[in-house]
């Protein structure tokens, strides 16, 4: 281990003089090569996620904080000892409850005894096992640490504290008024979508009824304003609905809002015989059965299979207690699908066009008993002038692969930017960029959207380049799992090359950030709080074990969560073995792949085509972010015109996939 650690420090030590340089990490000198390794982060040791909530301790605001840690380390990190975790920092997850017995004591008395701390670590375990259940865990996934929990939700058994939480969540007079507000302005289609929603709801006893629906319609058509308004009227009267999506990003547009595979665990991967991981006797199960409706939006980029596992079950569970719903799409519950399919297809690797088509919604085997709900009214330019409706009558064309847009695109002059000039394009989407004290809303409706990951790494270099402050560096841990044989793949792929990859969905070995800078989560870590893969935040501290962010999007902004360094592993096949990284779930948010974007809308883009798309929809979707076409820019190789030439590029439309005009 002395070897390799010191093997190690040479490999990420820069310009090291002497072996006590190599030892010393934050002006600590190390007596061994192997602490200095684990102080930088390239060892793997449990005594991380121990240090991690003890400096958490010092500068969580509140309790909550260091509960929401401890479950982030317990469901992402696998440590070996969860109950020398929870002995060690059990007072400070509990103050609140602790704060809140010390008010009752009678006669001024200061000390509680122990059968009290006991009630109060009954209260903090509840607590903790309620998050779990929402990430889809439980405490006694866990049994080496205490069971004995009083569930957070007074009044309901344990085994219901999701529904309990779904309940609890939304005052029914509060959504009462939000569906007085939302019902009188929706246009006529949208009514009849909603009324159609509703009557299938309220005729859940009909099995000859379509309870399977599909929301069609192009962006700024009001899907989302039809799917709020469904989901205040459900809960209104005091029912359960669920609201889902395919992104992260846009299933914190939704109220209460999850993606997909978090709310319904549904398998990495998914492939045909899958079903989800959704125990007939769980806390789960039991949501669905008194779920009313289920919302899925941004359905389109999902892969067929994972609908086909949440479809089957859905049927598993509601045939427990009724057989006849075994054979019945989605266990006969209603639920309403919504997208577009001019938008991005689900992404298969290396895959032809006809295989990405046969794995849309679309190839289905429940398709065939859905029902299209059209929406055809751009709400968002009712009042518009003749240019922003000219610009989304473009943008539909576009994305329907219409002439003149069937192969190509002419790009406005006003929009080029020359793509060897990557600091202009930042400067023309990030013109604050460089102030002393950067706003982090400034960031949050701006983004520069390139086709591959490559040009995301190369705009997001350049930006934190521009972007002021001092670096910190975080190195991640790197092994190899999954092998055929361990130690010839050792042998044949040393540390410096699993260092040196950088996989979809996982961070790099290096993670340079700044305070300040907007990242983009990689994983789900709390749906709850909106902390979804694909959502943007903000750095407001940096330490030594943990990474503090707050939400950028306007409603969160305040709230401050501690995040740890997790455990990433790549799928299988995409290298000869399976490589698992230990390192903060985030990239620099400067820039992101159009796939990424998709659901966001926003104020300035840039597009950078160094290469021309490649996949369908990839064009109409990075232009359809833009609320103004007066703040789009596009940079492309000048060099393949000339002055006098209209610039263009490509444009790609699988026609077969894209429903008929209503």
């Amino acid at each position: 281990m002395r070897l390799f650690s010191l093997r190690l420090l040479l490999l990420n030590v820069r310009g090291p003089v002497s072996f006590e340089a190599l030892k010393t990490f934050n002006n600590i000198v190390y007596q061994t090569f192997e602490a200095a390794a684990l102080a930088c982060g390239l060892l793997e040791s449990d005594n991380e996620w121990d240090r991690c909530l003890t400096e958490a301790s010092i500068h969580a605001p509140s309790a909550a904080s260091l509960c929401e840690l401890f479950v982030y380390i317990l469901t992402n990190c696998s440590p070996s000892e969860p109950h020398r975790l929870w002995n060690n920092h059990r007072e400070r997850m509990s103050d609140d409850y602790f704060f809140e017995m010390h008010y009752q004591l009678p006669n001024n008395e200061t000390e509680l005894v122990p059968d009290q701390w006991n009630q109060i670590y009954q209260r903090t375990l509840g607590d903790i096992d309620t998050r779990l259940q929402i990430t889809g865990h439980r405490l006694s996934e866990f049994p080496f640490l205490p069971q004995d929990f009083v569930t957070a939700i007074d009044g309901h058994p344990q085994l219901t504290a999701l529904e309990a939480v779904e309940r609890s969540e939304y005052i029914t007079d509060e959504q009462t008024r939000i569906y007085e507000e939302l019902f009188p302005t929706l246009n006529d289609d949208q009514r009849r979508a909603f009324n159609t929603v509703i009557q299938a709801i309220d005729e859940l006893g009909n099995q000859n009824q379509s309870h399977i629906f599909f929301v069609n319609g192009p962006g700024g058509t009001g899907k989302s304003l039809l799917f709020k308004t469904l989901l205040s009227r459900v809960r209104s009267q005091d029912q359960i609905a669920l609201s889902v999506a395919s992104s992260g990003i846009a299933a914190i547009l939704l109220p209460g809002g999850r993606t997909a595979h978090s709310r319904f665990k549904i398998p990495i991967d998914a492939n045909e015989t899958d079903t989800c991981n959704l125990p007939l006797g769980g806390a789960y199960a039991h949501l669905i059965r008194q779920t009313s409706l289920i919302i899925w939006d941004e359905a389109v980029m999902c892969g067929k299979w994972n609908f086909q596992a949440v479809d089957n079950a859905l049927r598993d569970i509601m045939g427990a207690t009724d057989p006849a719903l075994a054979n019945v799409p989605f266990g006969g519950k209603v639920v309403a699908f919504g997208g577009d399919f001019r938008q991005l297809l689900p992404v298969v690797k290396k895959g032809t066009r006809s295989e990405i088509v046969a794995n849309c919604i679309s190839a289905t085997t429940f398709w065939r008993h859905i029902q299209i709900l059209n929406l055809t009214v751009n709400m968002r330019i009712r009042n518009a002038g003749p240019a922003a409706t000219a610009f989304a009558n473009t943008l539909l064309a576009v994305g329907d692969g219409r002439p003149p847009y069937s192969a190509s695109y002419e790009i406005p002059r006003e929009w080029v930017i020359d793509i060897t000039d990557t600091a202009t394009l930042i400067n023309a989407i990030y013109p604050t960029i460089s102030d002393p004290n950067p706003k982090p809303e400034h960031f949050s409706s701006r983004a520069i959207l390139a086709s591959t990951n490559a040009d995301v790494d190369e705009i997001n270099k350049c930006a934190f380049e521009l972007f002021p402050g001092d670096t910190r560096q975080y190195l991640s841990t790197d092994r190899i799992i999954d092998a055929d044989d361990p130690d010839v793949a050792a042998a044949s792929y040393p540390t410096e090359y699993l260092q040196s990859l950088t996989a979809g969905g996982i961070p790099s070995h290096v993670l340079n950030l700044k305070v300040g800078m907007p990242l983009i989560l990689l994983r789900n870590l709390n749906p709850d709080a909106g902390l979804c893969n694909g959502t943007k935040v903000f750095v407001t501290a940096l330490l030594d074990h943990s990474i503090v962010v707050k939400r950028i999007d306007i409603g969160h902004d305040g709230e401050e969560h501690y995040i740890p360094r997790i455990n990433m592993c790549t799928t299988e096949g995409e290298y000869p073995f399976i490589l698992c990284r230990r390192q903060f779930p985030v990239r620099p948010a400067f820039a992101m792949t159009i796939h990424k974007s998709q659901g966001q809308t926003l104020t300035h883009i840039g597009i950078r085509l160094q290469e021309p798309v490649f996949v369908h929809s990839q064009l109409y979707v990075a232009l359809s972010r833009a609320t103004d076409p007066n703040n789009i820019r596009i940079a492309i190789d000048l060099t393949k015109f000339s002055s006098t030439d209209v610039p263009t590029t490509v444009n790609i439309v699988y026609h077969e996939v894209l429903l008929p005009s209503p």
